[in-house]
């Protein structure tokens, strides 16, 4: 899994095949927010970043599990 997702824990929550809607779950950590207490616009630009490659893989397949942010593999490591 790319450490980004780790980060973010991303959670699929719900899953309907026919019109190829998700519904995901992202936790807001403090690791995420500003020191005003809120969260971060890039890492809300990053929650919604997680989204396309889950959405394209349960529209493509009709089938879902709650593992989607975990079975990405990475080929460029970064360094």
């Amino acid at each position: 899994m790319p450490p980004i997702n780790k980060f973010l824990g991303g959670e699929l929550i719900s899953h309907d095949p026919e019109p190829g809607v998700i519904g995901v779950f992202f936790p807001t950590k403090p690791d995420h927010a500003k020191p005003a207490d809120f969260v971060m616009g890039g890492i809300t630009s990053a929650f919604l970043d997680q989204i396309p490659g889950p959405l394209a893989v349960t529209a493509l397949t009709k089938s879902c599990s709650n593992n989607l942010f975990e079975n990405y593999s990475t080929s460029t490591n970064f360094r």
